[in-house]
């Protein structure tokens, strides 16, 4: 009798276990998604580099929500970059981005072992996987800086004009704006 309720809460929990999404599409943006999974890896790199992460739910969902906003940020400069044809991004400049990431990384560990273990510890396969996520993290970061910098200037620059009743804002045209909680 023990070994049948065993063997029936074996099945129940595997069922469970298969039926639990490993990961989950919280956005898309254009035609890529984002998932639950880079939020949560933000938010681990961020308190890896000391910032605090809420321990209540309310501040943590806002958190989230703000990597989430940053990540869409991003993706559409990413994605904006990529259409324009100023902007090229050599396959040497990733890779010499990716060399010297791998360099400061690998120096911080006694050892090959210790430094695989992390890898793994941080759901990389292998080296080559990590290094991989590293150059498509790295294409994207600089296809988007020119265009951060772009963006928070004219940001800037619209925001100053829209204060000021400037050409564009809704003091010029007689339109009225309200910002409810």
């Amino acid at each position: 009798m023990k070994r049948l309720l065993l063997l029936v809460t074996a099945i129940l929990v595997r069922t469970v276990a298969a039926q639990q999404p490993l990961d989950r599409i919280v956005a898309v943006v254009g035609t890529r998604p984002i998932l639950a999974s880079q939020i949560e890896e933000e938010m681990v790199q961020a308190q890896a580099q000391g910032q605090t992460i809420p321990t209540d739910s309310v501040g943590r969902r806002t958190m989230r929500r703000q990597v989430l906003d940053r990540l869409i940020e991003l993706e559409l400069l990413v994605q904006q970059a990529q259409r324009d044809t100023s902007i090229k991004v050599t396959d040497q400049e990733v890779l010499d981005q990716v060399e010297q990431t791998y360099q400061n990384v690998r120096k911080q560990f006694s050892s090959e072992t210790d430094f695989r273990d992390q890898i793994r510890q941080a759901r990389f396969g292998s080296v080559e996987e990590w290094r991989r996520w590293l150059a498509d993290e790295q294409r994207r970061e600089l296809n988007s800086a020119p265009k951060r910098i772009f963006a928070i200037r004219f940001a800037r620059r619209d925001s100053a004009r829209w204060r000021n009743g400037g050409a564009g804002s809704p003091m010029s045209s007689g339109a009225s704006s309200t910002l409810s909680a």
